[in-house]
């Protein structure tokens, strides 16, 4: 998915964007997999945070999952 140098923000944002909609679960699975990246959970969570803070990813809890998604970029109107 990404070379050994990629930050943590840069794999999220990939995988989130290639998927459209991921849940907490699955992206913390994902990363477990990725072999240059070895994080805990609570780490992630403030990465995803920093991530919506900055405007970059959607955070919403849907029942008892919270799930992740790219933010929409607003379409242009054409003139």
């Amino acid at each position: 998915m990404g070379s050994a140098e990629d930050t943590i923000e840069e794999v999220i944002y990939k995988y989130v964007y290639v998927s459209g909609e991921v849940t907490f679960r699955r992206l913390l699975s994902f990363l477990a997999q990725h072999s240059s990246l070895t994080l805990r959970r609570d780490r992630v969570a403030l990465v995803l945070g920093s991530m919506a803070s900055d405007g970059r990813i959607n955070v919403k809890k849907v029942g008892a999952e919270w799930r992740i998604s790219p933010k929409a970029k607003k379409p242009v109107k054409q003139l």
